[in-house]
């Protein structure tokens, strides 16, 4: 078995006292066993009689382990090598296994988290992280998801918490083990305060001005605090007591259709107490969600697709990664 590491490379070699014959063979056979899904997946680099190099630039879904038949020699002996070819999975889409968010909800009201809190990653999530709710506590509380929040409904009006058991997938399909997420949920105050989640375009890739004293109801801007902003994964964010917000995305976005360029949450308070936290969800023009409403969630424990692509993880360099990368294959060689 021939595993090719994640957007690496391989170094394929004969055995002692063999060598490798035909160069242009194993080059038409990893092109024709890629033609559907191009040769980012797997192409051969280097290729000589001592040994041949292959590498993988784009991980697909797609693409299946296949046949590799390599021409070979030894002494006047000629016979042709197989290899099983398949490329090694990216990290899953992950969240910490134990969130606890940093804000209250409201009791008696639901509380809309946008995925950018969760503390998501995924190296393969370029159609967006699918999510599934797989248990709700106390009894009588709800969680569905929507294409860009988690959604929490408590049981009743009185205040206390709630968790939510969750799971995540990335492009292959695949969901990994749950996350549980805690939820506050406090009294409201005398003077009720909300704070909208609300959809913004980003203006190409300029930086963009959010006044967040205008997402709010009924109180009077002035009297608005911002506490506290959520970290967007895509930009950076200057966040302002006064409610004036800057965002400036860190590259040229490239996502449109359906998906999120970014996302964060911001929290508000007035001087009586009151409290709340809304979400700025950011698109392109071009993105169909430019002008809809935040959705209010889909069916409970159904698997959503959303419109959020997390940040991939940190990446691993240097010798460790390699110690590991040998490991994981000494340990697939003798079947642990």
């Amino acid at each position: 078995m021939l595993e090719v590491p994640y957007q690496d490379s391989l170094q394929v070699e004969p055995a002692a006292g063999w060598e490798f014959t035909d160069c242009a063979a194993v080059r038409r056979a990893v092109t024709t066993s890629t033609a559907k899904v191009g040769d980012e997946a797997v192409r051969v680099g280097e290729c000589a009689k001592d040994g041949f190099t292959l590498i993988s630039e784009r991980y697909s879904v797609e693409l299946k382990p296949f046949r590799l038949r390599v021409p070979a020699r030894s002494a006047g002996v000629e016979l042709d090598w197989d290899y099983q070819v398949q490329l090694e999975a990216p990290e899953p889409a992950a969240a910490d296994k134990e969130v606890t968010l940093g804000y209250p909800g409201t009791a008696g009201a639901p509380l809309r988290v946008p995925y950018s809190d969760l503390g998501i990653t995924c190296t393969e999530c370029r159609a967006g992280v699918s999510i599934k709710v797989t248990g709700v506590d106390p009894a009588g509380a709800s969680a569905v998801a929507s294409s860009t929040h988690l959604v929490i409904s408590p049981a009743d009006a009185r205040p206390g918490t709630v968790t939510v058991r969750f799971a995540l997938a990335d492009d292959t399909g695949e969901f990994g083990a749950d996350s549980t997420l805690t939820a506050r949920f406090a009294p409201q105050g005398a003077s009720p305060l909300g704070a909208a989640h609300a959809v913004v375009v980003l203006p190409g890739d300029k930086e963009l001005p959010i006044d967040v004293r205008e997402l709010l109801a009924p109180e009077p801007a002035e009297r608005i605090t911002v506490d506290a902003c959520g970290k967007p994964s895509a930009g950076k964010l200057t966040c302002a007591r006064s409610g004036k917000l800057r965002y400036t995305p860190n590259a040229a976005p490239g996502a449109g259709g359906d998906l999120l360029l970014d996302q964060f949450s911001y929290t508000v308070s007035t001087p009586e107490g009151g409290l709340a936290t809304g979400s700025i969800s950011v698109v392109s023009a071009s993105s169909t969600l430019a002008s809809s409403q935040v959705q209010a969630g889909g069916a409970p424990g159904a698997a959503v697709q959303t419109a959020y692509v997390p940040p991939a993880p940190p990446a691993q360099q240097g010798p460790a990664t390699d110690r590991l990368r040998q490991v994981k294959r000494l340990l697939k060689d003798v079947g642990a």
